[in-house]
């Protein structure tokens, strides 16, 4: 299927987050495997009912989160400072294409925003 990547990746969200190599991970397994452009993104929706649409926006949401922040420091009782067991990545405030295009998509599909939400996950 043509999400099945993308459900996959899913699983290796907490560990990879917190190792801080999620976009790393995301970038191989999904970037070749999603739809390009807007139209072939449309494409892929088209035959989904409204519940794999709901799913798949949660999906979408999650990985876009853990895309763009890093894992979370650690800190020690009454330390002032983290403490870096991990390794640690800076935050972004955008997202690739191949990752925006489809949340955006399928947002627009059934009509919402496209924002974090756990329904359907």
């Amino acid at each position: 299927a043509r999400w099945a990547k993308l459900v996959q990746l899913t699983d290796f969200i907490p560990s990879f987050g917190v190792q801080g190599r999620f976009r790393e991970l995301a970038a191989v397994e999904l970037e070749k495997s999603m739809p390009k452009t807007w139209e072939e993104n449309r494409r892929a929706l088209q035959d989904l009912s409204e519940g794999q649409l709901e799913s798949l926006h949660s999906m979408l949401g999650y990985v876009c989160l853990a895309y763009l922040h890093s894992p979370p420091e650690i800190y020690e009782q009454d330390a002032d400072a983290p403490v870096n067991i991990m390794s640690s990545c800076q935050p972004l405030d955008t997202l690739p294409p191949w990752l925006s295009r489809p949340w955006l998509c399928v947002s627009e599909k059934l009509e919402r925003r496209p924002m974090l939400d756990y329904a359907g996950c």
